[in-house]
């Protein structure tokens, strides 16, 4: 079972760290395919140039000298445009790839706990409950909202976090995909302990939701 757990949990962070790679090349994919049809371009007005030089009675040795290197140039770059254009095409498959198999993975045995909220689905709930601000925390690490994200937070703990959004490099919450209570405890002291579960068929992970002003607030520890 924590083999099992383990597999998972690598096929999500590589199907989540294939999604982010993928959204930023497929914009590399079209802008290489436009330098590619350019450079065709380009390789066409070159040959047509030898070819009316030719019926022009020009050398066709002299002609080839001062276009060869030229055309060599761009015949070298249209195939290395090429050959990228096919590698980040085979990152997207293999992201299209690993999506299906944890899907195929789930189905046979989801692994949620109940009530299981996907960041995706995420709403803004407020602060009025330490469910509530949870799934508003949540909400907002979607959003990359950092006011309402360091508001669902204690004071010691945003001070933490000062800024944790940024580039996918350096976001430490781009591969969270959801939170489900596996279990709530309200102790003496005021304060509500949950055993909450980050990710499918992963052991949940102690959080503990402290009252400040009217607010829940949550304590990343």
């Amino acid at each position: 079972m924590n083999r099992r757990r383990v597999i998972i949990g690598l096929l999500w962070l590589l199907c989540l760290a294939s999604f982010w790679a993928v959204l930023a090349q497929r914009h590399a994919i079209a802008h290489l395919r436009t330098e590619q049809q350019t450079m065709l371009a380009s390789l066409d007005s070159s040959d047509a140039a030898i070819l009316a030089g030719s019926k022009q009675g020009a050398p066709s040795e002299i002609l080839l000298q001062t276009a060869s290197p030229e055309l060599l140039r761009l015949r070298s770059q249209v195939n290395a445009l090429t050959q990228r254009r096919l590698e980040l095409d085979g990152v997207q498959a293999e992201n299209e790839r690993l999506q299906a198999q944890v899907a195929a993975m789930e189905t046979n045995s989801p692994g949620f706990v109940a009530g299981y909220i996907k960041k995706t689905d995420a709403q803004f709930a407020g602060f009025s409950t330490p469910e509530a601000t949870m799934q508003t925390w949540l909400w907002a690490v979607q959003q990359q909202d950092l006011t309402n994200f360091l508001r669902a937070l204690t004071p010691d703990c945003a001070r933490r976090f000062h800024s944790p959004f940024g580039s996918p490099s350096k976001d430490p919450f781009r591969a969270l995909f959801g939170m489900g209570i596996a279990r709530r405890e309200e102790l003496p002291d005021g304060t509500v302990q949950m055993m909450i579960q980050f990710f499918p068929k992963f052991p949940p992970q102690e959080i503990r939701f402290q009252r400040i002003d009217g607010d829940w607030k949550m304590d990343l520890r």
